[in-house]
């Protein structure tokens, strides 16, 4: 379903229905890897469905659990990859290349060739910065207008920079 270009209401509630249990899972019987992995396909999830802000929730969430268990190699490059690309949709542009810088000197430190070689193809995904759009609506509710964007990282700028295109 990810890569469909079309969705029905049904698959989109199945992509973040499965994202979610796929983390929960990972809480009961993994480590703070699994924990990351988890946050970060949450994350990329609903950027796949272009929601900037459950999007950069879950890549906060995702980072702040690599800190936090001194994660390094591919799950800290993912973290500030999903980061990256949670701005992007958001519409925020400083924040965005902030986090591929960080991405980028994170991607370079993975140890195995190969998981370094797709990291750097799939960093190339990132989009470019876009101006913020509506969220579809479904149903009777109405798509918001505005969102609201989580601080930004201190790693990929200052408060200043949330409010920058």
């Amino acid at each position: 379903m990810i890569v469909k270009k079309r969705r029905s209401a049904v698959e989109v509630d199945a992509m973040i229905g499965m994202a979610h249990a796929s983390r929960y899972h990972w809480s009961v019987v993994g480590g703070s890897q699994e924990l990351a992995v988890g946050e970060w396909q949450i994350s990329h999830v609903y950027a796949v469905l272009d929601r900037p802000e459950p999007s950069l929730y879950h890549a906060q969430r995702c980072l702040e659990i690599c800190q936090a268990s001194k994660l390094g190699d591919f799950a800290l490059a993912y973290a500030y990859e999903a980061l990256a690309r949670a701005f992007a949709l958001a519409g925020k542009a400083r924040p965005r290349e902030a986090c591929l810088k960080l991405a980028k000197g994170a991607g370079a430190k993975i140890a195995d060739a190969d998981e370094r070689a797709q990291f750097l193809r799939d960093l190339r995904t990132v989009p470019r910065t876009t101006a913020l759009r509506t969220a579809p609506s479904f149903g009777t509710r109405r798509a918001s207008r505005t969102r609201q964007i989580p601080a930004v990282p201190s790693h990929c700028g200052s408060a200043r920079t949330m409010s920058s295109r």
